[in-house]
């Protein structure tokens, strides 16, 4: 049956634009009554820009696409979204459940390019075929007579699988009229299911009204079941499916936009259902929008379409996660609109009736404001809409096929919604136009209109009912299929992400520097080469905070296909501000990370053993380090003394030494004396050894640019010996001055010279209890030291030279 009829259809279509050749047109010889429908409530509203659904501008050709049976195409089904704009360039557009599904198997985006271009869908998809029969209908508050003709508007014999109606003014629109699904309730809307079902079904009056009222639903004597009815005002969805289709119907959810007065009266706006049959979504939204013929009217209408497509809004449960997902009407793999869409003709009234006279529906479609707004890229963007070739369905006389205004029309009625016999008063004139239309948005493929007409025997309202059928291909996926499909996607993706992966090799990943000296730079070389098919984009890091030593150039970087780079690695152990050398006891150790974007990390290992130095180091740490032990200062005394040595406390020497310089006994006996310092190490061996070769060179020199650092002299007072005897005065002098900067921090406090720049203490107790309050016992000892030392020479330094030295 669903093969003959859609074949009589497509025969149908030569006749039909022949008649409208002919001029055939139908009498317009009736009265009319009055009207219910409302003024509109608002003006010169501007166009939302949501009005506009989205993608291509399209209009459907109708009747005769596809074959006369009906049957599928062979080629594979086209998705078209419904809800964006415009597809992104170079992206992979799926069906809405499909893209569900594979996020429920956690695919991602390598797995999900694979799946939709390397494995055949055929092996997880089944084709299925629907047949879908769209009416709507603007009843202006009537209800449906015994014998009305309501079989020619949803076509029966079609024995489609789902019959959607959409009503408006289903009842007066009144103040009183806000509505609710009891259909005990409202007379009109139970009315209208009783006559689907019994057209439908077939059955009596009282075997539908025991159904809808009671609950009473005998599956085995009804083909069609009611799936879903909504009402919201006057507006009413109500969808019927056949009992067979039922089990593959997994989701349903409906939504209602209300676009009356201040956005909340439901006068106007839509009432949509979302579906899920088979695995295919589909979208059925009936509107009723904005009425009147001025340009504001027409601007209300667009804002009415895009408020309802942006306020439709539904929620699905994610069968993987259990979560909300928020969904709007539009995200569907098909959607329809359908209602009394109230667009009008731009046209004056004179030449809209003569065309209609004549036939000339094709002319009179160019005026048409939906059309018009479609063309220009205002609204419903990517919309179809079936060939028209009835005549405009508004606004007729009640019970006539006669267009109120007509000549010869008394422009009087009834009351419309108080029956025949009632009181007649005049009603509103207005301009034939095409108000009830059906558009669909998806595959231009895979839905085929046919029969998209109206029904001039029914005469109840001032609107005649408009319908079309359209066969529409469906797709069901198979879970195992499914399931194995996406494992070859994922053994698909894993080859390809090996043969797209970069190949970054590291012939040496071990650095061992050996043993370290200060202030002498190491560098070694870390060659980077790229085996791989694809350019090596790296990075470089530390497994932990970078020291300072350390110096790693470059830090990034690319290497191309079969091309090699370097890396330089370099270790500077060095003093001053900020150095490193007063932190680092004996092993350095780090792990570079190397990571190469798309393939990993690769580790390289930096190892060393620093040698332990005097420089960078303060007296009181490096005393602590290395302890002032009798078996040092007395191979240092076998140095210089050939063998003679002492068995006074260092602490007493040092005194000794003091106390022929007059007025310096006092505070040598001050600094032998406290008792704090008594068991404490006073002066770092390296310090004396260093100050006792330049006194026997003939004392201190300042250093010039000409003077080199001389290795051999930190050699020595690093390892306790003697300095070379060939070594001068100056380079001795440069060496000590190197050691006093080569310190973190300088000898002499900060705090110490803060006060001291400000005010220095008047009396030798004064600064003294300046220093030990600021200075640690060893530091304390080798700054008097020093001075005594600088004191003693005779070579011209200033106070504002050994400020410096000792303070910076």
């Amino acid at each position: 049956m669903k093969k003959s009829l859609y074949g009589m259809y497509k025969k149908s279509k030569k006749k039909a634009k022949a008649l409208l050749k002919k001029g055939t047109a139908r009498p317009e010889d009736a009265k009319e009554t009055s009207e219910v429908e409302e003024e509109t409530e608002a003006k010169a509203i501007r166009t939302s820009e949501n009005a506009s659904a989205s993608a291509d501008t399209g209009k459907g050709d109708g009747l005769g696409d596809g074959d006369g049976d009906g049957e599928e195409d062979e080629a594979e089904d086209e998705w078209v979204d419904c809800g964006e704009e415009q597809e992104k360039e170079g992206s992979v557009r799926i069906d809405v459940r499909l893209e569900q599904r594979l996020k429920e198997y956690g695919v991602g985006p390598l797995v999900r390019e694979q799946f939709l271009t390397g494995v055949e869908s055929k092996l997880y998809r089944r084709k299925r075929k629907l047949m879908a029969i769209v009416g709507t209908f603007n009843v202006n508050g009537k209800v449906p007579g015994e014998d009305e003709k309501v079989d020619k508007w949803l076509m029966p014999q079609s024995e489609a699988d789902i019959y959607v109606a959409g009503f408006q003014e289903v009842v007066p629109l009144t103040a009183s009229n806000v509505l609710t699904d009891n259909f005990a309730i409202q007379p009109a809307l139970l009315a209208w299911e009783i006559k689907l079902d019994q057209v439908l079904n077939g059955v009596s009056y009282e075997q539908s009204e025991s159904m809808l009222v009671n609950g009473n639903l005998d599956f085995g004597a009804r083909k069609y079941i009611p799936l879903v009815a909504k009402s919201m005002v006057g507006i009413y969805l109500t969808v019927w499916v056949s009992a067979a289709l039922l089990p593959v119907i997994t989701y349903k959810e409906i939504v209602s936009v209300s676009c009356g007065v201040m956005r909340v009266l439901g006068n106007k706006g839509s009432v949509g259902v979302r579906l899920r049959i088979y695995d295919t979504y589909l979208s059925f939204i009936c509107v009723h929008l904005s009425s009147g013929e001025s340009e504001s009217d027409c601007a209300r209408r667009h804002w009415d379409l895009g408020h309802i497509f942006q306020k439709s809004t539904l929620s699905e449960t994610n069968s993987a996660s259990s979560d909300m997902e928020v969904y709007n009407i539009l995200d569907s793999d098909y959607c329809f609109l359908f209602g009394d869409l109230n667009f009008r003709l731009n046209a004056e009234e004179n030449h809209i009736r003569k065309m209609i006279q004549d036939g000339s529906y094709l002319g009179l479609l160019e005026t048409d404001q939906l059309r018009q707004g479609i063309a220009k890229g205002e609204l419903l963007q990517g919309w179809q809409e079936g060939e028209i070739t009835f005549p405009p369905t508004f606004k007729y006389t009640v019970g006539t096929d006669a267009y109120v205004g007509t000549e010869g029309d008394e422009v009087v009625g009834g009351n419309e919604n108080s029956g025949s016999g009632s009181e007649k008063k005049p009603q509103k004139k207005r301009r034939p136009a095409w108000c009830d239309r059906i558009l669909w948005k998806g595959s231009r493929n895979n839905v085929k209109p046919f029969g998209y007409n109206d029904v001039a025997d029914i005469k109840i309202s001032d609107h005649k009912p408009v319908f079309c059928g359209f066969m529409i291909g469906m797709h069901e996926y198979l879970d195992e299929e499914l399931d194995k499909a996406i494992q070859q996607a994922r053994r698909l993706a894993d080859l390809k992400e090996m043969e797209g992966r970069p190949c970054l090799e590291l012939p040496e990943q071990q650095f061992d520097f050996g043993v370290l000296t200060y202030n002498n730079k190491v560098t070694k070389t870390v060659k980077l080469l790229n085996t791989g098919n694809v350019d090596a984009h790296w990075h470089l890091s530390t497994a932990g905070d970078k020291p300072d030593w350390l110096d790693v150039h470059p830090v990034q970087g690319k290497v191309g296909v079969g091309a090699e780079s370097d890396l330089r690695l370099a270790i500077h152990i060095e003093g001053g501000i900020g150095g490193s050398a007063g932190s680092i006891v004996g092993d350095v150790d780090v792990i570079l990370v190397l990571s190469v974007a798309g393939s990993g990390d690769k580790f390289i290992s930096i190892m060393g053993k620093y040698q332990m130095s005097c420089f960078g180091v303060s007296p009181e740490e490096l005393t602590k380090r290395k302890p002032l032990s009798e078996e040092r200062v007395d191979r240092v005394k076998e140095e210089y003394n050939g063998g003679t040595t002492s068995s006074q406390d260092p602490a007493e020497e040092i005194a000794l030494q003091l106390k022929v310089v007059g007025e310096e006994i006092a505070l040598e006996l001050k600094l032998v004396g406290v008792p704090a310092f008594e068991a404490v190490p006073i002066v770092p061996l390296e310090v004396q050894n260093l100050c006792h070769f330049i006194e026997t060179k003939g004392g201190f020199v300042m250093p010039s640019h000409e003077t080199h650092f001389d290795d051999a002299i930190r050699e020595a007072i690093d390892s306790d010996r003697c300095i070379p005897s060939h070594i001068t005065s100056d380079a001795a002098s440069l060496v000590l001055w190197e050691y006093l900067t080569s310190m973190h921090q300088p000898l002499l406090p900060k705090a110490v010279a803060d006060v001291c720049s400000l005010c220095v203490p008047d009396s030798l107790a004064s600064k003294l209890e300046l220093l030990q309050n600021n200075m640690g016992k060893t530091d304390f000892a080798t700054f008097l030291f020093l001075c005594k030392f600088f004191r003693s020479q005779r070579n011209g330094l200033t106070v504002d030279v050994l400020s410096k030295l000792l303070s910076r």
